[in-house]
């Protein structure tokens, strides 16, 4: 029979998200760990279910009446992970949402040539040469298009 293996699971990787603000990182860290300890307990209880097969196969029911014992521990852990207000993963998944629910900007808006333009000013003109290499790739692409250059002068009049 086959046995659960626990090399199989692997830690969260540490990924560019993880430079989210505390404690939205922590609770995004006890989700992870309470779906790894939901996971162990459903592979305990395949072990154990191949446990009691071999008990029952052998006739030692004493031994598997307290095989049995074990997996309704297992569904015991399993229910609280899905059902707990505390150190759960219903819990966990309620508290990370729940801040992104508060702390998201959701109404951040949508991006302006002119919010692109003060924020580029107001940060004296930092990333320049990024910013120019793609306006100029962007004219590369447009080259064969028609350009005025009444409305190209027109910029230098408007206010920021």
């Amino acid at each position: 029979m086959h046995k659960y293996n626990s090399a199989y699971i692997q830690p969260r990787p540490v990924l560019q998200a993880d430079l989210m603000p505390y404690p939205l990182d922590l609770y995004i860290d006890d989700v992870w760990d309470e779906f790894k300890d939901i996971g162990d307990q459903i592979a305990t209880m395949h072990s154990r279910f191949d446990d009691l097969a071999d008990m029952l196969d052998g006739g030692w029911l004493g031994s598997a009446a307290f095989v049995c014992r074990g997996i309704a521990d297992c569904f015991t852990q399993i229910a609280y992970g899905f059902a707990g207000t505390t150190n759960s993963l219903r819990a966990s998944l309620d508290d990370t949402l729940e801040y992104i629910n508060d702390y998201v900007p959701w109404d951040a808006g949508a991006v302006t040539w002119q919010g692109i333009a003060e924020a580029w000013f107001a940060d004296d003109f930092e990333g320049r040469a990024v910013t120019i290499a793609c306006i100029d790739r962007m004219r590369q692409l447009i080259w064969d298009e028609p350009f005025k250059v009444v409305w190209a002068a027109e910029i230098e009049k408007q206010e920021l």
